[in-house]
């Protein structure tokens, strides 16, 4: 007995430590719609398509498209999640590139790029 109760103590900090800070995630993001869409990239062995995640979404008030870019099979559920910006530079005063990673319930993180702007 003394042996479970001294390993619980050696593994619950190390859990609590591994866990993201929802502190580090401050901007919310509303996801007013969510689908999958089609993506091709030409091969050697000729055109290969998959679906990729397309979302709109509302964040600080501004309508925004994001996408990840990576092979996705679900969508993602309309609602409401927490995020941050982890690329966001630019060049130019008048032009931007902006990526925010999600922090999902579970404590997984998505990265998604923002693809287009709305007034």
């Amino acid at each position: 007995m003394r042996k479970i109760v001294f390993t619980a103590l050696l593994i619950l900090p190390a859990v609590g430590w591994a866990s993201p800070n929802t502190a580090d995630y401050p901007i919310a993001v509303h996801v007013n719609s969510s689908r999958l869409i089609e993506a091709c990239h030409a091969t050697l062995s000729g055109p290969y398509c998959d679906y990729i995640q397309h979302l709109s979404a509302t964040i600080d008030g501004k309508k925004y498209e994001l996408e990840y870019p990576q092979k996705a099979a679900d969508l993602l559920r309309v609602g409401d999640y927490m995020a941050r910006i982890i690329e966001g530079k630019s060049d130019h005063p008048f032009e931007f590139h902006r990526e925010y990673e999600f922090l999902f319930q579970d404590g997984t993180k998505r990265k998604f790029l923002v693809v287009s702007e709305e007034d």
